[in-house]
Order: C-alpha cells, then sequence, then structure tokens
C-alpha cells in the first residue's frame, strides 16, 4: 500500500490487479514522508500506532493475533493491508480526507492469474478446479470495503488500468504519463477449463464484485 501526504492520497493494493507496476509508477511521484509499505520497496511503514480501535474490533482470533504481532514488531503498514486496518493505522481524520482508490479485475480472469502465479515454481501443481475451491482470499472484497460498504473514492479496472489509472492521477495532481511494467504477466500459461460447477462457485465468491461492478455472470451464461 502507498499513503503520500504529500498528494493525499492512499493507495490500497490489491492482488492480481498489477498493484506491483502501480507501485514502482507511483515510487518516483512520492515525497519523503509517503509511507511504501510492501515487500521489495518499504519507506515509513514502521512504527506505534493506538491498537485499541482493531482490538474492540476483532478481540479473539487472528485477526487479533495479526495485531498484536505487528504491534510488538512495530509493523504498521504492510503490503495488501485491508482498508479496516488500514483506517485505525494512519487515523481517521486522515482516512477521511484523502483520496482513497484501489483497482479490482473480471473474477473469472483473476482466479486463472492467480492460479498461474502461486503455481509457477510447483512441481506438482493441484488442477485449476481444486485450486480455485480450495485457496483462501481469492476475492478482494473485503480488503477495499469496511463492514459491507465501499471504503474507498475510485475503483479502477483492471481491463481499463491506464485510463483509469490517469484518471486517479489528474485527482491527485500528478501530470506524469502513465507507462507501467506488466512485471508478472509472463507466468500465465494458457487459458484452463472451466466446468459448469466452477463457474457457479466463481459466481457465488465473486458475488459482491459482480454486482456492485458490472462483471459478466458467466455462470448465467451457460446454455444460452
Amino acid at each position: 500500500m502507498i499513503i503520500s501526504h504529500e498528494r493525499r492520497f492512499i493507495f490500497l493494493k490489491t492482488r492480481k490487479t498489477a498493484g506491483s507496476s502501480i507501485e514502482l509508477f507511483l515510487l518516483d511521484q512520492l515525497g519523503p514522508g509517503d509511507v511504501v509499505g510492501t515487500k521489495s520497496y518499504c519507506r515509513n511503514d514502521t512504527g506505534r500506532w493506538n491498537p485499541l480501535r482493531e482490538i474492540q474490533r476483532h478481540p479473539i482470533g487472528p485477526e487479533l493475533r495479526l495485531t498484536v504481532t505487528q504491534w510488538c514488531r512495530g509493523e504498521r503498514y504492510y503490503e495488501h493491508m485491508p482498508a479496516w486496518r488500514a483506517r485505525e493505522r494512519v487515523g481517521h481524520e486522515i482516512w477521511s480526507s484523502y483520496y482513497k482508490f484501489c483497482f479490482e479485475r473480471d473474477p473469472w480472469d483473476k482466479v486463472v492469474s492467480f492460479y498461474w502465479w502461486r503455481t509457477r515454481d510447483m512441481s506438482d501443481p493441484p488442477d485449476f478446479e481444486t485450486f480455485v475451491r480450495t485457496t483462501p482470499r481469492l476475492s478482494a472484497w473485503d480488503q477495499y470495503t469496511i463492514d459491507g460498504e465501499l471504503a474507498v473514492d475510485f475503483v479502477g479496472r483492471y481491463e481499463n488500468l491506464e485510463q483509469d489509472l490517469s484518471q486517479v492521477l489528474d485527482r491527485v495532481g500528478i501530470s506524469a504519463p502513465v507507462e507501467l511494467e506488466h512485471e508478472k504477466s509472463s507466468y500465465r500459461r494458457g487459458e484452463p477449463e472451466f466446468s459448469t460447477s466452477l463457474d457457479a462457485y466463481v459466481a457465488h465468491l465473486f458475488r459482491h464484485e459482480i454486482d456492485r461492478f458490472g462483471y459478466p455472470n458467466r455462470s448465467l451464461e451457460v446454455g444460452t
């Protein structure tokens, strides 16, 4: 994720939506006090925060353990941080006043991209349908919503990546032309088949994205 205090924006990095490419592009547009919380490019991402709200929100379970562990280590911001954590750690005043954006992708295309990326180094990878049915967090809906409500100001489309990113740049006052390096696109090695039941599973898994953003529901096209 990126928090630019100079440009007053917050970028929530969702998986398989060219997030790494967007981050690399934005790095040259940031000020010295801006936050970058990624695995490869970290800046101003450490420090303590008041964990009380997070603990009240999730008083038991894995979310609580993550809050406590990160607070003890001073790991304030991190890659793929969900909106609700980002809001608590950056503070409600900044969260409500900064321009917040992320990107989304067609669900069927996303799960194919996930499959090739996650299995790229496996000598004996699972078949595609097994992977999709057993892999958690394929949907990013909970990352950019809070209590089921959209928590960002703009959700760009991976399918219109450069056009939508240009719209964001205009909004935050960045005039640089959009030139993205698609780092991970070379891992895709084909188009796996979707069974009728898998189409229905993906449609249910991504039902919120389909309803909100109008992605075609392939499970309804079977037999038409």
